[in-house]
């Protein structure tokens, strides 16, 4: 499906976007559990090439990722694989798309960073595959991972040498070098 997505969207009739977009919406949902992380890590990559592949067809992609997922801590997780997949995918020359529909997603990204850092403040996840998407490196210049940087009032907890608080599963994802080199355009 995600090859599809990336090479072959041209194809597809429009009138039928909003049915594939739903379709990818609930198959991402039922595979969020850890034993079918690669296919719901190849969802969100597909979900994500769908965004911005359907650009004002699906004018408010992060809204409804959020209405969708952000509700309650079971769906945390596929809320956040998928908006760490958006910038990424928005960056990826492979997906073929035009110009305007990347610049499209930028636009939305960066109008939503907002939203998206007040989620990653607030979220308490009892879940440890959610924890470890909060914890990953961001891309700097197309995530919210550069509005973070940005705020003089928060402290990073990753910068204080203390005893983690987090099981050791999730200090490797902390811990990992963020390099910004993949996403400078």
């Amino acid at each position: 499906m995600r090859t599809k997505v990336q090479f072959d969207f041209y194809e597809l009739p429009v009138e039928s976007y909003g049915a594939l977009r739903d379709s990818m919406l609930n198959h991402i949902d039922r595979f969020r559990a850890a034993e079918h992380q690669p296919i719901h890590t190849q969802l969100a990559i597909a979900l994500a090439d769908l965004a911005i592949q359907m650009d004002n067809a699906w004018p408010n992609p992060i809204e409804t990722l959020f209405q969708r997922f952000g509700q309650t801590p079971q769906s945390w997780f596929t809320l956040l694989e998928v908006m760490k997949m958006l910038p990424e995918e928005n960056n990826n020359y492979k997906l073929m798309t035009d110009s305007f529909k990347r610049e499209s997603c930028s636009q939305r990204l960066q109008a939503a960073t907002a939203q998206v850092v007040q989620f990653l403040l607030k979220l308490q996840c009892s879940d440890v595959q959610a924890k470890r998407k909060v914890l990953e490196p961001q891309p700097l210049e197309s995530s919210p991972a550069k509005l973070v940087l940005e705020l003089d009032t928060l402290h990073l907890p990753l910068l204080v040498q203390r005893p983690s608080p987090y099981p050791a599963e999730l200090n490797a994802s902390a811990l990992d070098p963020i390099n910004p080199k993949p996403w400078i355009s």
